[in-house]
């Protein structure tokens, strides 16, 4: 296709975005493009050149805009529903599953630095896995 058959769906303040929401249009089968990710790589040169433009055949701009106004409109109900789902699995805490066998079985050990130096330097209380036996700092 020439540049002069595409037409402008999106507008984005940097190349990765952009590269998102052009992937989520090509899963919809929609052929898109990026026009200047190569020359927004500073911000100085994104705000010259307005961002970087995200292009479709002229056939496919009201799908294509169907899709990321679908995709962004994410409701308040099912970005809880995520966040609760992520805890039943993790937990609230992210200090309370074991790194290496990814067990809720976690003891924290809270030892006192003894001498001013240990205590200045101290990266936080110990954490010890009784399913696999990891011990690490967190």
């Amino acid at each position: 296709m020439n540049s002069a058959d595409w037409i402008e769906a999106g507008n984005y303040p940097t190349p990765i975005v952009a590269a998102v929401a052009k992937a989520k249009l090509e899963g919809h089968g929609i052929n898109a493009a990026l026009f200047d990710a190569e020359l927004a790589n500073s911000w100085v040169y994104t705000n010259a050149l307005g961002g970087v433009r995200l292009m479709v055949a002229p056939g496919d701009l009201e799908a294509a805009r169907d899709v990321l106004s679908a995709d962004e409109s994410l409701s308040d109900a099912d970005a809880a529903n995520a966040v609760s789902e992520a805890e039943d699995i993790f937990g609230a805490d992210p200090d309370s599953w074991c790194p290496d066998c990814h067990s809720k079985e976690v003891d924290v050990r809270r030892e006192a630095p003894r001498g001013w130096l240990r205590r200045y330097l101290n990266p936080g209380p110990a954490l010890h896995c009784r399913a696999c036996g990891n011990s690490w700092r967190g």
